[in-house]
């Protein structure tokens, strides 16, 4: 699975683009998918605007037994940011692409705050720790710009997830349209497209969705068909009973094979 940026010197030029890589598991899987200093990131506006595009638009990494993995909505979901080689104002921005994940899904993440800890060193995670985000070397992203995706159990909770950007790839800030010439696309959109992941969506081929595995001038605004598959990922995908502590709890598989 790969995603790409476009990138364009002159108007009449065509786009060139730089590949961003999202990887994603089989099996529990743990999905991975794949500064310019300026403006304070805007916040509210551009998620208040009328979902564009097919409403129908929206894949999941998963199912089982006919479902999406998914988190558990009847638990608190905690997450913190690894603010090492991270831009500006990263973690307001952050904390924005983690609120509009909540209101489009109804999930219950909750900031716990910073940590040295690397997004893929989940067997590391602090307790009380769900999902963290964070910035490393283009080798640690594969040469991507971006990697994100969640970690699940057999039965399809999604236990884990993960946020890791590539620090040498430069983004407009913020959730507004991108800028014209150079490299499209903003933080907070790249930001939302990986949290997407990390709550169980894949790529999309319509252009109007976060989803859509390039990053473009678009604002950075749920489509119609992010928020459906948004919501089906999320409070209304039900809850799974707790997980019993005798030892008979679901075996966790790990792979990290990047799709195509």
């Amino acid at each position: 699975m790969t995603v790409t940026f476009r990138r364009s010197r002159r108007p009449r030029h065509r786009a060139s683009q730089l590949a961003l890589a999202a990887g994603v598991a089989l099996g529990l899987l743990m999905a991975g998918t794949p500064g310019i200093a300026a403006p304070t990131p805007t916040r509210a506006s551009a998620h208040l605007e009328r979902p564009r595009g097919n409403p129908k638009a929206y894949n999941f990494i998963a199912k089982i037994a006919g479902e999406p993995v998914h988190w558990n909505p009847c638990e608190r979901q905690g997450w913190r940011i690894n603010v090492h080689r991270s831009p500006k104002r990263a973690v307001a921005q952050a904390k924005e692409a983690v609120a509009r994940i909540k209101r489009a899904t109804g999930l219950r993440f909750r900031f716990r705050g910073r940590t040295h800890v690397s997004p893929k060193q989940l067997a590391k995670y602090p307790r009380g720790t769900d999902l963290v985000l964070g910035w490393g070397r283009p080798k640690a992203t594969g040469g991507a710009a971006g990697l994100g995706g969640p970690q699940w159990l057999s039965t399809g909770q999604i236990i884990t997830g993960y946020v890791l950007l590539n620090f040498k790839v430069s983004l407009h800030p913020g959730f507004g349209r991108g800028p014209r010439y150079g490299t499209q696309g903003t933080e907070g959109q790249l930001m939302m497209h990986e949290l997407g992941h990390a709550v169980g969506l894949q790529h999309v081929k319509d252009d109007a969705q976060i989803m859509y595995p390039t990053l473009t001038r678009k604002r950075a605004t749920w489509g119609a068909g992010d928020r459906h598959g948004l919501r089906k990922v999320g409070k209304s995908a039900g809850c799974f009973p707790a997980v019993p502590g005798d030892g008979s709890a679901p075996a966790v598989h790990r792979t990290n094979r990047p799709l195509p």
